[in-house]
């Protein structure tokens, strides 16, 4: 197998699959060390790789599949399997209809288990079956509306961490409610925006699950200015 990308997605499959296959890891960043540690080797010559290899997963951004598609269509062997893991699945299968590659995406959307969109082949299905690893065939719509619920969740981590002064928060730390609520806004604290990024931005249903969020909490805020509590 070889992965084109070593963020946190490259490095997370990179260590499951390096277990019961050889993996090569493609990387714009100088990785080999953190490559070695999960169990993978760093690759320069990206196509002589993709030219081999039986698995070539896509661990990068939606905006990088393009480039990468042509890549593939043109160097890889007809037999590949082509996986990728964009989070924005709808979007991500649009792009990914010019691909000439058997082809399935793969995300978490349920703590332990993944989604699968596209095509799934029986050898990979037994390699997750036998790493005890849930897998749900869905349609890319599907998980996008699941991801959206998610989404909302990021949506309130990432809004609070931009709203909220340092001050603020260091207040909110010692308390046992707060403490949850700036667990989550500094969950995203530091971390690539890739992810989050095509929840939010490239999911279109994320968007009309934000919108109703808004609306619920400009309703609660015009009830309780109004002395009632409609939380009851």
């Amino acid at each position: 197998m070889t992965i084109v990308g070593f963020g946190p997605m490259g490095k997370r499959f990179a260590h499951l699959f390096s277990s019961d296959m050889d993996v090569r890891v493609s990387s714009s960043r100088n990785v080999a060390d953190e490559v070695a540690s999960v169990g993978a080797v760093s690759i320069g010559d990206r196509g002589s790789a993709l030219a081999s290899s039986d698995y070539i997963f896509l661990a990068v951004p939606l905006k990088a599949l393009p480039d990468l598609i042509e890549e593939v269509n043109a160097v890889s062997r007809a037999g590949v399997v082509v996986i990728d893991c964009c989070s924005a699945r709808v979007s991500a299968e649009k792009l990914l209809s010019r691909l000439d590659r058997r082809h399935f995406g793969i995300h978490d959307v349920i703590k332990g288990e993944y989604c699968i969109t596209g095509d799934i082949n029986e050898e990979m299905t037994q390699f997750f079956c036998h790493h005890g690893i849930k897998i749900q065939c869905m349609t890319a719509e599907e998980h996008d509306r699941i991801n959206a619920v998610i989404g909302l969740g990021h949506f309130i981590g990432l809004s609070l961490g931009q709203f909220l002064g340092d001050d603020e928060k260091a207040i909110l730390s010692g308390m046992g409610s707060g403490s949850k609520v700036i667990a989550l806004a500094n969950h995203f604290a530091g971390t690539s925006p890739t992810t989050w990024r095509e929840t939010q931005v490239d999911n279109t249903f994320t968007r009309k699950k934000r919108e109703d969020f808004i609306r619920a909490l400009i309703q609660y805020h015009d009830a309780l200015s109004n002395g009632e509590y409609p939380f009851e």
